[in-house]
């Protein structure tokens, strides 16, 4: 069974990562943005940008060419008069929301640069950007869980005295989902300078995820032995460890955040997994959530034989095909949460 189970991880990597490997799928480019002045005033903190403010700089960078449904990377930068960088902040904007890291999945970028009191020696402004492919969420998840299974350039139009400088520039996105990193340099008075970096998880929302179930109300499992020649079956308390399958709305899979139900359908990663099937619904946030379902445990008989003396005891399924239902709760953990704990106590 261990060995279907990493048979569907390695299925299911093929279908939602593809076959080329990781190493042969980034994407690097060097884009030049032509830097003018801003028809708005910028803001006085850059870590404090709000909605309206991001939505009223883009409309005027782009020149009125704003789609809020197409995702934009904000670079907001103000310069002291001493022609360092006072306060910097990046954003990735989308859909009339603000976010510090992610994107979701954006096949096409925008870059918004805002320049606030940017000294006259600024010149030869340059953004690189490495796109590096990685495996979906729900992939990484799943073959993590197989683990657990296993082991049990432009130039710059600079005015003399310090003035807000904007420019923007597209590009699309080749591989998805990937780690964007971005590195902004520019010469101050004729000396190249590293202005600011940043990486933004581009990666979208998933309707299906792998998560670790553990009940918290226990089961009643039968166990089956022979002593001085004679079978026995005695009745024991005990639970499992489930490696379920959510399925739901899209949802942010790596953040805490409160979500819609999910449904959930799993078996045990130890001992006999076809023989229990745990079916229930999750609700909570979501990389923690409280679940509440039904296990359903398929009925096993014992049958001793005597050969040359010896008694065997032969355990299977019982050939009518029944199953025992029970009800259980308990909570759903993300795989990510698990190996995260697993790292803090090593």
């Amino acid at each position: 069974m261990r060995l279907q189970l990493i048979s569907g991880a390695v299925l299911l990597a093929i279908t939602l990562g593809g076959a080329t490997p990781l190493s042969a799928q980034t994407q690097t480019m060097v884009i030049a943005p032509v830097l003018k002045a801003c028809g708005v005033t910028l803001p006085r903190n850059p870590a404090t940008l709000e909605v309206a403010e991001a939505e009223t700089l883009v409309k005027s960078v782009t020149g009125g060419a704003y789609n809020p449904l197409h995702h934009y990377v904000l670079h907001v930068v103000r310069f002291t008069a001493g022609s360092t960088v006072e306060q910097e902040a990046w954003y990735a904007f989308h859909d009339r929301r603000l976010d510090s890291t992610r994107l979701y999945g954006a096949p096409r970028v925008t870059l918004v640069v805002a320049f606030a009191a940017a000294p006259p020696a600024l010149s030869k402004v340059a953004y690189s950007v490495t796109i590096t492919k990685k495996r979906a969420a729900p992939l990484q998840n799943l073959l993590d869980v197989a683990k657990l299974v296993l082991m049990a350039a432009g130039e710059a139009i600079s005015p003399t005295p310090p003035s807000d400088l904007c420019a923007t520039s597209t590009f699309n996105v080749n591989w998805r989902p990937a780690d964007m990193h971005f590195v902004a340099t520019a010469n101050v008075n004729g000396q190249p300078k590293e202005l600011a970096a940043m990486t933004f998880d581009n990666e979208r929302k998933y309707a299906v995820d792998v998560s670790l179930a553990l009940p918290l109300k226990t089961h009643n499992d039968l166990s089956f032995n022979i002593s001085d020649g004679v079978a026995t079956a005695r009745s024991v308390e005990r639970t499992d460890l489930f490696a379920v399958v959510n399925l739901g709305l899209p949802r942010d899979t790596k953040r805490m955040r409160f979500g819609w139900p999910t449904l959930l359908y799993g078996m045990p990663i130890t001992g006999k997994p076809l023989k229990k099937h745990l079916v229930a619904a999750g609700f909570g946030y979501s990389r923690v959530q409280f679940f509440a379902g039904g296990l359903f445990i398929r009925r096993e008989i014992a049958r001793t034989t005597v050969a040359q003396g010896q008694v065997d005891l032969d355990v299977r399924a019982d050939e009518a095909d029944k199953w025992d239902g029970t009800f259980v709760w308990g909570v759903n953990l993300s795989v990510k949460f698990v190996t995260e704990l697993f790292k803090a106590r090593n």
